[in-house]
């Protein structure tokens, strides 16, 4: 800001962190060996970014070279949900947010899949005229072929699918908002069923947060959620009530007096 005060680079700030937001995608995705398959920010004018990188007298990311290591999907899907949480959270457009979790979900899937030239996974990411349903069948049947349910990268699917039901939501696609956040509470079934009863003893009495309790969370906010959508858009009470009383059970089963009173 300092600089550029001082300087005839006149660019929005606005513009040019949604354009690193896509340089950073574009280039991490090319570390993993594949590419994007649409612009995080659709029609940007990328001279403001080149100027601000010139400002700074630093090296144009297109100019740094190819030779790079691969790197880690897993790592890489991580900070892909990050920078969508971000969008999300800061309401700088859900088309955006759901770009990064689409191909931070894809990554994940790469971590996990046996076969990672399955038509259906390659379909998550790269056909760019379907619509989400499509996009979210054919992510629902590349995880149901993933190899475990118990790695960590299927946890943070699990995690994936909670935020595209969410920015889903709030462009008002609620039909598809309840696919992703089934799809989600199937998943952290799956994920929560690793856990030993002992496990489930230790979380009760101790009231320990660790990867049970963390799943058990994550459903119950799932639960929340789809019965808030039931409930409030599409008007089914009796599927909503349901969808409480299984958030209901859940969080007893953890503790905490407080979440149990927002959910009654």
């Amino acid at each position: 800001r300092e600089r550029n005060s001082d300087s005839n680079v006149n660019f929005d700030l606005h513009t040019v962190m949604l354009e690193s937001f896509e340089l950073f995608l574009r280039h991490t995705m090319e570390m993993c060996g594949t590419r994007p398959s649409i612009d995080a920010v659709p029609a940007i004018d990328r001279r403001s970014c080149k100027k601000l990188l010139l400002e700074y007298q630093c090296h144009d990311v297109d100019e740094i070279g190819v030779a790079r290591p691969k790197q880690s999907y897993f790592e890489c899907g991580k900070a892909l949900l990050e920078l969508g949480t971000f969008l999300h959270a800061n309401v700088l457009g859900d088309d955006g947010a759901l770009n990064f979790f689409r191909h931070a979900l894809y990554l994940f899937l790469l971590e996990i899949c046996p076969d990672p030239n399955e038509p259906h996974l390659q379909q998550v990411l790269l056909d760019q005229t379907e619509t989400w349903d499509c996009i979210l069948t054919n992510m629902e049947t590349s995880i149901s072929r993933c190899e475990t349910c118990s790695s960590i990268a299927y946890k943070y699917i699990g995690i994936t699918m909670m935020y595209i039901g969410a920015s889903l939501w709030k462009k008002d696609d609620v039909d598809n908002a309840l696919v992703a956040y089934k799809l989600s509470k199937k998943i952290w079934q799956q994920y929560s069923a690793q856990f030993t009863s002992e496990d489930r003893e230790e979380a009760q009495h101790n009231q320990t947060d660790g990867e049970y309790v963390e799943s058990v969370k994550a459903l119950v906010t799932v639960h929340s959620r789809l019965g808030e959508i039931l409930m409030a858009l599409k008007g089914d009470i009796p599927a909503a009530l349901k969808a409480f009383e299984e958030a209901l059970e859940l969080q007893i089963g953890i503790g905490s007096n407080i979440d149990v009173a927002k959910i009654l």
